[in-house]
């Protein structure tokens, strides 16, 4: 077959143009992965990892309120690679196949200049590229439901069976790594229906994969039950439905702001265009309105496949958790992120409008997206953080010299550290009920009135790593002590002076502490 040097050129460029896609995909994802601590989730990601085989895979039951594959594959990544970042590795890897997988599709539904746009959007995108760099399931399961509707494509357009039955399998795995998964691949059946109309044939063939897809997750379901059952008493009030709270999460899929878990500062502001710009929240809103009309616009020109699929990607998706979440609270960022697959869908389709001068303003509007998406993802890598666990343990290293029990809590605001107090009142008394309760187990296990200090950011407030033994407070002390919430006051002043931080740059914050 012959290839005439213009085509070859086109195959060149537009390979050329999604190589640097990729690379600044991998970039904002793989770059300085470890840096930031893990947090309670991801620590619970690696003590699952550390169990063997069998029990990872689920087969003595379920041992999480998540299904098993994304700890498996955690585990497998483990064997070459340190088990504390394995799992983010295995994320950040996924993170970055999306925005590939994210090209063919839509290719195959506009064109290929709009496929290259909504990868970048993607790519830059600051909600995936967070849970991309995080040992969690989220970017994995989006993963493969982007790779489940691209097989649904290819099943529709050649309705071969085998794209029906690899439709089938990735569908189950994609459940199999997170139930929310749900979300996102139940609106794939207006697809379904909709094919019947014009193709009986092949509406068979993708009911067949999607019931392979069910027989292959029979096996899981009394899992499911077991699990319904272990958290019926559980209160998940973080993960229920509020209009502020499906607002916030659609303006961190559109990527002009987002919730406070990815989006913060030391000084608790907010890094995203909405908070840093509020004089131009008119034109963002007005951008947003503009860049959706032309992406439906160019949608309905080109049929009823390509709207259901960005539809049920970005409005099923949301509209499901929202119903869902009625009943079992489900609703979060990080639940339905795969609406940002149909968001990227929605704004890079204007590149497939005919006319010039709407093309053009469509061009126009989608760079304004990428822009604020690029500003947003700016100020939230450049503000992120986690909780400290490093920092506390050498807090809590340190507070061993003082010689009485400690009982630490970390959190992104700062961490907590709870002890008995022997010769002075080093700690300030908990003021908040989460602490009152960890200050109460202090008390229970040590019989001795327990106290707190929180610390900062960046440092410890407890800095007793290099505190001689404590002196008994002296009677002049005991009538001019003073505590205040956030700080460490209430030192002899001696002792004060002997005290030396664990890390530099300490400050006090007087933010209340709760667990993660």
């Amino acid at each position: 077959m012959r290839v005439s040097l213009k085509s070859l050129r086109s195959r060149y460029w537009w390979a050329g143009a999604m190589g640097l896609v990729l690379a600044v995909a991998a970039w904002l994802r793989f770059y300085q992965l470890g840096s930031l601590s893990l947090w309670l989730d991801e620590g619970a990601t690696v003590l699952f990892a550390r169990a063997p085989w069998a029990t990872v895979l689920g087969l003595h039951g379920p041992y999480d309120n998540h299904p098993p594959l994304y700890y498996a594959m955690a585990k497998l990544a483990s064997l070459v690679l340190p088990e504390a970042i394995a799992g983010r590795y295995v994320s950040a890897l996924a993170g970055v196949l999306t925005v590939l997988v994210v090209y063919f599709i839509v290719a195959a539904l506009i064109n290929r200049i709009a496929g290259v746009a909504a990868a970048a959007l993607l790519a830059v995108a600051p909600l995936h590229v967070w849970y991309s760099r995080e040992a969690r399931f989220y970017a994995l399961t989006m993963l493969l439901v982007a790779v489940s509707y691209y097989l649904l494509l290819r099943v529709v357009a050649s309705g071969a069976w085998r794209w029906a039955l690899l439709y089938g399998i990735v569908t189950a795995l994609a459940v199999y790594s997170e139930y929310t998964a749900a979300f996102a691949l139940l609106p794939q059946t207006a697809l379904v229906i909709a094919t019947f109309w014009s193709n009986r044939k092949t509406a068979l063939r993708l009911t067949a994969g999607a019931a392979f897809s069910v027989a292959l997750y029979l096996p899981w379901i009394p899992a499911i039950g077991a699990t319904a059952e272990r958290t019926a008493g559980q209160a998940t009030p973080y993960l229920a439905v509020t209009p502020d709270r499906v607002l916030t999460s659609i303006r961190s899929v559109v990527a002009i702001s987002g919730d406070r878990s990815f989006y913060y500062d030391s000084n608790g502001h907010l890094g995203s265009v909405w908070e840093a710009y509020p004089q131009l929240r008119a034109v963002f809103l007005l951008t947003l309105l503009l860049a959706a009309g032309l992406g439906g616009w160019a949608l309905w020109h080109r049929g009823a496949r390509p709207m259901l699929v960005t539809g049920g990607l970005l409005v099923g998706t949301i509209a499901l958790a929202v119903v869902v979440s009625q009943r079992v609270p489900a609703y979060a960022e990080r639940t339905i992120i795969y609406a940002t697959l149909g968001w990227v869908v929605l704004v890079a389709s204007a590149f497939g409008l005919r006319a010039g001068a709407a093309r053009a303003v469509g061009a126009v509007t989608f760079l304004t997206v990428f822009g604020w998406s690029c500003v947003s993802l700016q100020g939230m890598l450049v503000n992120a953080d986690k909780p400290h666990w490093a920092a506390l343990a050498a807090d809590a290293r340190g507070a061993r010299y003082l010689g009485f029990p400690v009982v630490a809590e970390p959190a992104p605001w700062g961490s907590t550290i709870i002890g008995t107090d022997r010769a002075s009142r080093l700690l300030v008394p908990a003021q908040s009920r989460s602490l009152r309760s960890a200050r109460d187990n202090a008390r229970s296990v040590a019989g001795r009135q327990p106290w707190l200090c929180r610390s900062s950011w960046r440092g410890a407030a407890l800095g007793a790593a290099h505190l001689s033994q404590p002196r008994r407070r002296s009677a002049s002390h005991a009538g001019a002590h003073r505590c205040r919430p956030g700080r460490c006051l209430g030192l002899h002043a001696d002792s004060r002076r002997r005290l030396r931080p664990l890390h530099a740059g300490v400050r006090h914050g007087g933010e209340p502490v709760s667990s993660s």
